[in-house]
């Protein structure tokens, strides 16, 4: 079993990242001794609820990837012609041109509100070397804006 410390408190309390072979990671709450406490298991997410604000989960949330912290929703990846991305669509684009280059284009429409504030427009390009890691990089994108879908498309 592999155990990575996360926080002890001022009590002696201790929460531990732990994980066996081939499972889930999971928190395991260690009480102290003179509590008379049973250790506690709990899944990230059942730990990381947003209720859940002690210096035990801030120190948890610090070591984690944004990714594991909020798990992505399912992100369709669709190969399309470039006539069927649908205009005026929020959307993300992986485009893999002949030269073998692959480009990510996030496309964000204009002016959303986005926290009582206006937001502008994103019109963001990406190239990196790979069609895996141009695919990647586009489900962490559409992911972070809230899209769905990612349609990819041969550059002619």
């Amino acid at each position: 079993m592999q155990e990575t410390p996360i926080y002890t408190s001022s009590n002696g309390d201790e929460w531990v990242l732990v994980r066996d072979a081939g499972e889930r990671p999971l928190v395991e709450h260690r009480p102290n001794a003179a509590s008379g406490g049973r250790p506690a298991r709990f899944t990230i997410d059942e730990f990381l609820k947003p209720e859940n604000a002690g210096p035990e989960h801030q120190a948890l949330r610090k070591m984690l990837p944004l990714s594991v912290q909020n798990p992505r929703p399912e992100i369709e990846i669709r190969r399309v012609v470039a006539a069927q991305i649908p205009e005026g669509e929020d959307h993300v684009v992986v485009i893999h041109s002949l030269s073998g280059e692959h480009r990510i284009v996030l496309n964000i429409s204009g002016m959303a509100e986005v926290s009582g504030r206006h937001a502008p427009a994103i019109n963001d390009q990406t190239i990196v070397d790979t069609q895996d890691k141009a695919i990647e990089h586009a489900r962490e994108l559409a992911a972070a804006h809230g899209l769905r879908t990612v349609y990819v498309r041969e550059d002619v």
